[in-house]
């Protein structure tokens, strides 16, 4: 048994703004420091908690001149589970605004009142209030907002010679102009080594793998993953031959997975990657037929490259391409009169298949590359080069994996005047693999696309993920 884990000497807590800051001296052999906060009047209590990584961490939520108690522990990973040490003394604080402050936005009907609430280090000093336009919304000498017309204004409140701005939205409704498209992408979709071992006592049924995430990739109008594993029935999965004959790795899973992948909300799987032939020719053949009768489109491999899809009345091209292999593909380089039935990289294909999505009326490219190093956040040069020469070719969006990490989003500037977003790796979007820390985090990249008198406009997002082992079954 290892050494108990000393308790957090020092510890301070300042008061700020419906926050607090809390300060502590480092614990030797520590992984992270639990927080415990506690209504003063009530200690033994505790009302939230809170993680952090170092000896300092800023928690919002607290109601400003209310007393409260905190307390911290050190805690380490050991087996996977957090073992935690002594519990600090709990230290008091008070939150507090040091400036003048109120409501930042008030929304009312016509001809309704509301009362505007302000403070100045925990009293209600005394004020002045002024309406920037009186024809929406007056306000009275007390801070009796009431709503004339429908608008948005402001109230100027005056107090302890500061001023701050109420906004006030009489009969406010968004109304769009133009329905857009919400499309989200995720990185590889694997089903490893102990996830079939965990199905495989139940007949390989997958179908609770996604629970956790269903409800958010059901928020899309089309969402694409990145399939990192052959789904071929005729082949050994590979929790009955972990390698291939060559010593690489034998993705290969039940074609069952690619239901609850279905099932999960996915329109899209990408097949252009170094495991699309872990089972041959014949198993990557019968992946995309797998992908196709569980109603999801293929992409990427066996002549479906470009792909047209019209969402919400824009019509997005996609594309998918790898630069990593494992030289598994046994003669697929022309089968069916296909060129490139496994969807390697080079700058010439890509350029083709750029002209031809534009030419099928693509408004808006999508282009998924398979790049890059494993198990590391630093992107290379190669990645980099090649990612500016698919701006550059013209695609809208590109979208990495591979590195099994999440890597960095950039912006490429084109030298036509276009930004175009590169994210280098999304990261494992479900995984049971452990080799870093960071393989169980990925991102969803969620992109807004809505049409505007020069083109399609993409807002772009972020969802992040983590990657949790569940018992079977479990809610």
């Amino acid at each position: 048994m290892s050494d108990k884990l000393n308790s957090p000497k020092n510890l301070k807590l300042t008061g700020k703004d419906c926050s607090a800051l809390a300060e502590w001296e480092a614990v030797e052999g520590a992984d992270g420091y639990r927080l415990s906060y506690y209504y003063a009047d009530d200690p033994e209590r505790c009302i939230k908690t809170r993680y952090a990584q170092n000896n300092s961490k800023l928690i919002l939520g607290f109601t400003n001149g209310r007393e409260y108690l905190a307390s911290v522990c050190a805690f380490r990973y050991e087996n996977g589970a957090e073992v935690f040490g002594e519990l600090s003394q709990k230290v008091p604080f008070v939150p507090i605004s040091d400036k003048l402050k109120a409501q930042n936005t008030v929304c009312i009907a016509v001809g309704e009142n509301a009362k505007l609430v302000w403070e100045y280090k925990n009293t209600v000093p005394l004020a002045d209030f002024e309406s920037e336009n009186d024809n929406i919304a007056v306000v009275g000498p007390d801070g009796t907002v009431t709503a004339v017309a429908r608008g948005t204004t402001y109230i100027r409140i005056m107090a302890v010679g500061q001023i701050f701005r109420t906004k006030i939205a009489v009969d406010r409704k968004a109304e769009l102009e133009n329905s857009s498209a919400v499309l989200m992408f995720t990185g590889d979709i694997m089903c490893a080594v102990n996830h079939q071992r965990a199905a495989a006592a139940y007949g390989f049924d997958f179908h609770d793998a996604f629970d956790g995430i269903k409800s958010v990739i059901s928020q899309s109008d089309y969402a694409v993953g990145v399939l990192e594993t052959s789904c071929c029935d005729s082949a050994p999965y590979e929790c009955e031959e972990l390698r291939l004959a060559s010593g690489a790795p034998n993705c290969n899973s039940p074609s069952s997975f690619l239901k609850a992948v279905s099932g999960a909300g996915f329109d899209m799987l990408v097949t252009a990657n170094n495991h699309n032939c872990d089972a041959g020719g014949a198993g990557l053949d019968a992946t995309v037929g797998a992908i196709r009768h569980y109603g999801m489109t293929n992409l990427g491999t066996a002549g479906d490259n470009p792909v047209i899809v019209e969402i919400k009345g824009i019509r997005v091209g996609f594309i998918a391409c790898s630069m990593i292999t494992n030289n598994t593909e046994d003669g697929t380089s022309d089968i069916n009169g296909i060129v490139n039935v496994t969807g390697r990289y080079d700058r010439g294909y890509f350029v083709e298949l750029i002209n031809r999505a534009y030419s099928s009326g693509a408004e808006y490219i999508v282009a998924y590359q398979h790049w890059g190093g494993m198990n590391t956040k630093q992107v290379r040069k190669s990645q980099v080069e090649e990612a500016r020469f698919m701006a550059e070719a013209g695609a809208s969006l590109i979208v990495g994996s591979h590195p099994h990490v999440v890597q960095k989003v950039t912006y490429i500037k084109t030298s036509d005047g276009r930004r175009v977003p590169c994210a280098f790796s999304l990261g494992n979007f479900l995984t049971t693999m452990r080799e870093m820390s960071e393989n169980r985090d990925s991102i969803i990249l969620r992109a807004e696309l809505s049409r505007a008198n020069d083109g399609i406009i993409g807002r772009l997002s972020y969802i992040p993920c983590m990657s949790e082992t569940r018992p079977h079954g479990a809610a």
